[in-house]
């Protein structure tokens, strides 16, 4: 959940200060801070007679065209220049006033952060103040008061833009010369010196980078973003610290009227299309759930298209997500045979399934492949086989150790007695697995670890390796520390072939579950996950001594563990 909070005080020198604090003290929130250089543009320009003479003492001010604020004014100088500083990004209204000369507006002045517009000769013309030219149609404004090379995602790009993540980051790779990840962000061409990275972000002034490898910490939610610039290169000197992108996002401020918004956007993998690999491997579709809702609303604090000097922002952002730790996908591993345990691999195979028992001894100076195989181990003649005086010693001890002491598997229900440990010798590389094939009852199976039990909650899970054909569903079960058994009401279904699991614990419902006769009961509303005591599985269907069953080769449970109380 992500939510943003923002109240903009619109005077400068009379800025309500007590009113305002007292609003944060209410809301417990915290007002912006007073803008510094790299939030805010400065204005500057010339004010010239018809003659093209300078006009020193011109009234000079700026209105946000948002809310009708109007900035302090300011005066030209002997030379007719003038510069208004401290300016928020946003809209502008420039308006020019002179004893004699007829008043003058110009329209859209677009400020963003850290801008530095010059207007050039603004000319007024004589005649009476009551009098006004208006200038609403003009050439773009040119860069003219640095050197610098810069671009802005402006408002309308900010929302209209559809993101993936919504992350606002996202956003700068719409700007030519920008790369990089929404975390770390680049110049084209640019190489860091170090691990991390070479730019720098910041939200209203306030640098929101992760010291540790330079990459955005701290995120606002999308919607609460007015716009971003980008700084490429050439900026001031008071852009320090990193010598890559300059990037200053400034948030919304509320403007004379109520405006708001509310948005819904879902991603589902049940809507998309299964991609070839996963067809090939006959994989079941990756697994991913994204929601991302909020709403936003902003206003006057006061009577609408009045004379108001505080406004308010609110961006509400609720984005739940359910996926799986490699992104959605199934990711296959290999895992050795006995025989390749042993240092035997003379009926190992490649992913085509054929034979490739070509393993490279490392002192041989001839090749190792299919078609000259003098440099390959043939221990006795076998090809793929290395000699036991060539192994090594301490690898050979690690891997008798693969199975854990500390666990004790027990079997529950009417048809334990039928689960076996099962193995095939065809293909060579299947593995020893839990069988339920001749089971004829109900049937589950669960481990205890000796010395903890685990804590479920939070981002546990739970992955197995399974294979189950038929009707078979397996189906997570737990037993909790105060002797409740319960079982998921999330399944892995029937699958052609081997494949690989992930339970995201906090995503699955829980019924009770009669462990004596393995049939599940009632719902059971927010179970305490902290101490779980054993862990397993079932399919929660009679067996009838078929070919159809339930197949885990090997199960993992990620959670905390917690020690068992000595009694």
């Amino acid at each position: 959940m992500n939510a943003w909070l923002k109240l903009a005080v619109g005077a400068s020198a009379r800025r309500c200060g007590i009113a305002a604090l007292a609003v944060a003290l209410l809301s417990g929130i915290l007002l912006p801070r007073a803008a510094g250089q790299l939030t805010v543009g400065t204005v500057s320009g010339t004010v010239l007679d018809p003659q093209g003479a300078s006009i020193p003492g011109a009234t000079v001010t700026l209105v946000n065209e948002a809310n009708g604020f109007r900035l302090p004014v300011v005066k030209s100088d002997a030379s007719g220049d003038f510069v208004i500083p401290n300016v928020l990004p946003g809209t502008y209204t420039v308006e020019v006033t002179h004893p004699g000369f007829k008043a003058l507006r110009r329209t859209g002045i677009a400020v963003s952060p850290g801008d530095r517009i010059g207007l050039g000769r603004l000319t007024l013309e004589v005649g009476m103040t009551t009098e006004q030219v208006t200038v609403t149609a003009e050439a773009p404004l040119l860069q003219t008061q640095s050197a610098e090379r810069s671009q802005t995602v402006e408002r309308a790009l900010v929302e209209n833009i559809p993101l993936l993540n919504r992350v606002f980051t996202n956003l700068i790779q719409t700007m030519p010369g920008v790369g990089g990840s929404a975390q770390q962000p680049s110049r084209m061409g640019d190489t860091s010196s170090y691990g991390g990275g070479n730019s720098t972000i910041m939200v209203d002034g306030v640098s929101t980078m992760d010291t540790g490898n330079n990459a955005l910490m701290i995120s606002v939610n999308t919607e609460s973003i007015a716009e971003i610039k980008i700084l490429v290169s050439g900026y001031q000197a008071e852009y320090g610290r990193s010598s890559g992108l300059q990037i200053s996002a400034v948030t919304k401020s509320g403007t004379n009227s109520f405006h708001g918004s509310a948005f819904l956007a879902m991603r589902r993998s049940a809507w998309n299309a299964r991609n070839k690999t996963d067809i090939l491997n006959n994989n079941p579709k990756p697994y991913l759930r994204e929601k991302d809702m909020g709403f936003t609303i902003g206003g006057p604090i006061g009577k609408p298209g009045g004379a108001n000097k505080l406004f308010f922002f609110y961006s509400h952002e609720i984005d739940p997500r359910s996926g799986t730790v490699t992104g959605g996908s199934v990711v296959t591993y290999r895992f050795p045979t006995a025989l390749e345990r042993a240092g035997d691999f003379s009926q190992s195979r490649d992913n085509n399934g054929n034979l490739y028992p070509y393993i490279k001894d490392p002192l041989s100076p001839g090749p190792c492949s299919a078609s000259n195989t003098s440099g390959c181990f043939k221990d006795g003649g076998v090809l793929g086989r290395i000699p036991k005086d060539r192994l090594y010693e301490p690898g050979l001890k690690i891997l008798t150790h693969i199975a854990n002491p500390d666990l004790v598997l027990s079997l529950h229900g009417p048809g334990a007695a039928q689960i076996k440990k099962s193995h095939h010798d065809k293909p060579a590389d299947d593995p020893y697995y839990v069988w339920s094939g001749q089971a004829v009852g109900n049937w589950a199976v669960s481990l205890r670890h000796k010395k903890a039990m685990v804590d479920l909650t939070g981002l546990a899970k739970i992955r197995w390796r399974s294979r189950q054909s038929g009707f078979r569903e397996a189906r997570i079960i737990l037993k909790l520390a105060n002797g409740t058994w319960l079982v998921s009401d999330q399944s892995d279904p029937a699958s052609a072939d081997w494949r690989e699991r992930e339970f995201n614990v906090a995503d699955i419902r829980w019924r009770r579950l009669d462990i004596k006769n393995v049939i599940e009961g009632d719902w059971v509303n927010n179970p305490d996950l902290s101490r779980v005591d054993e862990v397993g599985w079932t399919d929660l269907m009679v067996g009838g001594g078929s070919a159809a069953c339930t197949r885990i080769d090997w199960i993992e449970v990620w959670g905390r563990p917690v020690p068992r109380d000595h009694q």
